[in-house]
């Protein structure tokens, strides 16, 4: 339970991140995204 928490936590830090990140340079980090997103399917 305490390792879900953990995770759950460092999730949301991601996500933080991810936003900061985002605001800052929009296009690379979009392309990366969409590269990620082909690469899965």
């Amino acid at each position: 339970s305490s390792v879900h928490h953990k995770g759950k936590n460092f999730k949301i830090c991601e996500d933080k991140s991810k936003k900061s990140s985002n605001r800052l340079n929009n296009s690379p980090s979009f392309f990366f995204d969409f590269f990620f997103f082909v690469a899965l399917t």
